[in-house]
């Protein structure tokens, strides 16, 4: 193991809509720093396709966290309970990768 093996897979659990639900920084890594600095981008002034791109990107997120989370939840549970806890779900996707403080104003 290497000096930043200690660094990685950091987690924490949240309750989201009275859910338990474990969350690991690893579930998101280097691969998608793309789609983390398209949330970073202020809302204001962007196109219709970049509120799409947008709102696709934290679809994907959000799925990827919650299959990695929940790996027995089927996709039809993942579509429901991502759509009504969005906003709570990426504070704690947020938190958990560390760019909390690098988003903060």
């Amino acid at each position: 193991m290497s000096k930043i093996s200690a660094k990685c897979g950091k987690s924490k659990i949240y309750t989201i809509d009275g859910v338990e639900i474990e969350l690991k920084s690893g579930f998101l890594n280097i691969d998608d720093l793309p789609s983390l600095l398209i949330l970073g981008e202020q809302n204001e002034g962007l196109s219709s396709d970049e509120k799409q791109k947008r709102g696709q990107v934290i679809t994907d997120l959000i799925t990827k966290t919650l299959k990695k989370a929940i790996p027995d939840a089927s996709d039809e549970e993942i579509k429901e309970f991502g759509l009504r806890n969005m906003g709570p779900l990426m504070e704690a996707i947020v938190e958990i990768s560390g760019l909390k403080d690098a988003t903060s104003n």
